[in-house]
């Protein structure tokens, strides 16, 4: 094992580990001389705790070429998350106390996505039943939903005006992005709200999603074919689910984005 350490900045080092198997073997006896599953762990401290800092950036922010906005964004958005090691012919990992080693077979938890939105001040989620959008008119649920999404936009400029100024043009740009999205929404509700024919169009849409989420969603098993029955339903004949659970259908709040 081999350690190589190249000055980064002022007091800081950057340290480079080589495991290298160096046994002489024949060809025949190759196996019996082989690594395998082999693993470095490593970590620096003194007496105060570890003395491992963030890995240096890829991305020179100082460069005299334009950086993709894209590449600036996802930045801004995971800055708090750190990289310690990068591997050379190997994944690496790492803790939560900075205990850095090398995996052949890198496992990570990756927090899923969901559709939910909690109500801003509340451990609830917004709970918009289907039903209900199919007769309202007024549609207060949904003018809630997007006068939270505007003080949403409202909290996060406010945290923008301390954010790091390599970072300021793509959290404008976002908020932006948002503002206009925002306002195609209201204008989306407003037409539905507005007109007739495209409130009908929006309570009947609301009726065939409302209809499909009664359907049971169970496996059925078909038990009879009969293709000279004179009626299409009787044709086929599937058992009964064996327990249908009823959920009242509920309205994702992410499907007013398709307002337009």
């Amino acid at each position: 094992m081999r350690v190589f350490l190249r000055k980064h900045i002022e007091d800081t080092y950057i340290g480079t580990i080589i495991f290298e198997n160096i046994s002489q073997s024949s060809f025949k006896s190759l196996s019996e001389s082989s690594l395998f599953q082999s693993k470095i762990i490593t970590n620096v401290y003194n007496n105060t705790g570890s003395c491992l800092l963030p890995y240096p950036e890829s991305i020179n922010f100082n460069s005299e070429a334009d950086l993709d906005l894209e590449t600036i964004k996802f930045s801004m958005l995971y800055s708090d998350k750190k990289t310690f090691a990068v591997g050379h012919g190997t994944s690496v990992g790492w803790n939560s106390e900075k205990l850095i080693y090398t995996d052949t077979m890198p496992v990570a938890k990756i927090k899923p996505l969901t559709p939910d939105i909690h109500i801003p001040g509340s451990n609830k989620l917004y709970d918009i039943k289907i039903k209900d959008l199919i007769t309202d008119t007024k549609l207060e649920q949904l003018n809630e939903l997007l006068d939270h999404y505007r003080s949403w936009i409202q909290n996060k400029e406010k945290e923008a005006q301390n954010i790091e100024d390599r970072y300021k043009l793509a959290a404008d740009k976002t908020l932006e992005d948002c503002k206009a999205a925002l306002q195609r929404m209201l204008k989306g509700l407003e037409i539905i709200k507005s007109n007739q024919k495209a409130l009908k169009a929006f309570q009947l849409a609301n009726d065939s999603i409302y209809r499909q989420q009664l359907r049971p969603s169970s496996k059925r098993n078909l038990i009879e074919h009969n293709p000279l029955a004179s009626e299409k339903r009787n044709r086929y004949i599937f058992d009964e689910p064996t327990e249908v659970v009823f959920r009242e259908p509920t309205w994702r709040p992410f499907q007013i984005a398709f307002f337009s």
